[in-house]
């Protein structure tokens, strides 16, 4: 293409010397393509869509946001191009040239002729036997080549495995990342698969080397079930099965179910070894009648009749094997068949009576036949897992820290002011369910829509603020009167039973006034103690986290009867998440460490005062000293 202003490209158009022939794929990064070139050699080119717009386009009439998701999508095509440079694996695809500088970027590959494992699946049926087995082989040995090279996949899917004659190969390195790098995503978009992506990465955790052995694990069940082993829809119905383990794999022989349901636990520890893994699949292949029947050499009706080496007569015994000719159509629809091929020349015994010794043997050589390629580009048989989500499991994850840090502070100061504790613990819980509902319903609505953050969500959350503020007041106000009300009888009790001195406190409202008996001691004292004790494991009973329940649009707000969702999205919420974006993590620690320290800072604070063994303070309540 002689200008880079085409929205479109169409066939018979020249990208870097290569002639379009026929459009293989395609997604929201770019478009891929059946190329050839002056020799006529055949590849796969992928093709940057942000760069088919022109230069004025490119710096005119795009806002901010937009021009940095073309950087990004160009970063990305980078990415790729740096990974399968440095990865040299018959299972993985190799690059053969790549421009990505100029005005138009793409990459060239090597055209891989089959289908991808979704749609092989589909068209020939599960892996079983020595299949699966061989599928297993060839592909961790391929991911074990990209980690070697320092490379993380991050997309290990069906769709990104293709199935060619020569076995499986890995493609897509769209998002892989290598060690030390840093996400290039725009904001809004978490990169990868429901159902094959780890549980610990939809926490919010780095993809690493672990994530992609899971990934490709989830990929290899799928292969041998024939089915996603944590279903397909509804999507956040996947993300829960998937993070509680809970994979279908029935149908599979014993030792392979009980080697998939350890690999695709939620916890890392308890994932065996890749190894270990295809062990499992070897031992049942080896047992099952499946691989027996693979083993055997196919028939079929047709045959072609082997021509006998000049020099030779019809009375010339004829033990030579006949071949069977694999149609070309077999092939296309299976490219499995061309990996259980029989030996490429059969020798029969010697034998005196042979009236030709020299004679020539011919072998029963099966020859492939060219078959159109199928090999897509990003595929859309998956989508991605939605941020809103991830960021909704990330806060309830960061909530359990988050409340119990804040207990320890409670307690502490409960030690020296009990009444200012309380107070303290209710005003929290009424911000931070505040919070929660604020955010809970920001969650929803971008569930909803489908897409990510807009800059009208700013003001629509200031327009329901106030409503949340009351909400939450309403809701908290209740909770608030438990928690006081354990905590002073639970106190009361234990000094009594200790024999800790009490003072007497007054109530009053209007004309009446109630006479209270209150423990009293020092910040050492058993009352102290006591005391502390009492605030900080009340507020955590109170304020405790929620569990990881199902999750639908309409269920991501926090409704009246969820207080404790709110609370714990308010806790999460304080503690943030790391955007998408290039160096934001960096921002995201510095922020974490900000507040421990400021945690750390008034605990020391705290801990100085109560070492004082200063008495305990109930004011603004008013006591006289006698004691009870």
């Amino acid at each position: 293409m002689s200008r880079v202003d085409a929205l479109n490209l169409q066939v018979g158009d020249v990208v870097g010397g290569y002639t379009l022939v026929a459009p293989l794929g395609g997604g929201a990064m770019g478009s891929v393509w059946r190329a050839r070139d002056d020799g006529g050699q055949d590849y796969a080119i992928k093709v940057l869509r942000d760069s088919l717009t022109s230069e004025e386009d490119n710096h005119d009439s795009l806002d901010p946001q937009e021009r940095a998701e073309q950087v990004s999508a160009r970063e990305r095509l980078r990415r790729e191009a740096m990974a399968l440079q440095r990865i040299h694996h018959p299972g993985v695809c190799q690059i053969v040239d790549m421009e990505l500088d100029d005005s138009l970027a793409f990459i060239v590959t090597e055209l891989i002729d089959g289908l991808n494992l979704h749609d092989d699946v589909a068209t020939n049926g599960r892996y079983t036997g020595d299949d699966l087995e061989r599928l297993a082989n060839k592909l961790v040995a391929a991911v074990q080549a990209v980690h070697a090279a320092g490379i993380v996949h991050r997309d290990i899917k069906p769709t990104n495995v293709m199935i060619s004659a020569a076995g499986p190969v890995l493609v897509d390195f769209g998002i892989a990342m290598g060690e030390g790098e840093s996400h290039v995503t725009r904001t809004g978009l978490v990169m990868g698969t429901p159902g094959f992506i780890a549980p610990e990465v939809i926490d919010g955790a780095e993809s690493d080397v672990h994530s992609d052995w899971w990934s490709l694990a989830a990929v290899l069940a799928y292969a041998a079930c024939g089915r996603p082993v944590f279903g397909s829809k509804p999507m956040m119905a996947v993300l829960e099965r998937a993070a509680s383990g809970n994979a279908d794999l029935s149908g599979l022989p014993l030792a392979t179910k009980e080697a998939f349901q350890a690999a695709l636990s939620p916890h890392r520890q308890d994932r065996p070894s890749p190894q270990a893994l295809l062990d499992a699949i070897s031992r049942d292949a080896l047992d099952s009648p499946t691989f027996h029947e693979s083993s055997e050499e196919p028939t079929s009706e047709e045959s072609t009749e082997v021509m006998l080496p000049f020099g030779t007569n019809s009375s010339t015994p004829n033990d030579i094997g006949q071949t069977r000719q694999l149609a070309e159509e077999d092939y296309l629809r299976n490219p499995r068949l061309a990996w259980n091929q029989p030996p490429t020349q059969l020798l029969r015994p010697y034998s005196r009576n042979d009236q030709e010794s020299t004679a020539t043997l011919v072998g029963n050589t099966s020859v492939l036949p060219f078959s159109p390629s199928y090999q897509g580009g990003e595929g859309a048989a998956y989508p991605s897992v939605p941020d809103a989500l991830i960021r909704r499991r990330l806060y309830l994850k960061q909530a359990n820290w988050t409340i119990v840090l804040v207990g320890v502070l409670i307690g502490c100061l409960a030690a020296l002011e009990p009444f200012a504790a309380l107070f303290l613990s209710g005003l929290l819980l009424w911000m931070l369910s505040a919070c929660g509902l604020s955010v809970g319903t920001q969650i929803s609505r971008e569930l909803k829509r489908g897409s990510g953050h807009k800059a009208t969500d700013m003001a629509i959350r200031l327009a329901t603020l106030p409503w949340q503020i009351l909400k939450s007041f309403l809701m908290t106000l209740p909770r608030v009167l438990l928690l006081v009300l354990a905590y002073y009888i639970t106190l009361v009790v234990g000094s009594w039973a200790f024999g800790q001195p009490h003072i007497t406190g007054y109530l009053s409202w209007a004309a009446l006034t109630v006479r209270l008996p209150l423990p009293a001691g020092s910040s050492l004292s058993i009352t102290g103690l006591l005391s502390a004790l009492c605030a900080c494991i009340g507020w955590i009973a109170v304020a405790r986290t929620v569990g990881r329940t199902h999750v639908t649009p309409e269920t991501a707000a926090p409704s009246w009867h969820d207080w404790l969702l709110a609370v714990s999205l308010g806790a999460g919420a304080l503690v943030g998440r790391p955007s998408q974006e290039t160096g934001t993590q960096a921002v995201h620690t510095k922020r974490q460490l900000v507040l421990v320290l400021l945690w750390a800072f008034i605990l020391l604070i705290l801990i100085i005062f109560v070492l004082r063994g200063q008495s305990l303070n109930w004011a603004p309540l008013p006591f006289d000293e006698p004691a009870i």
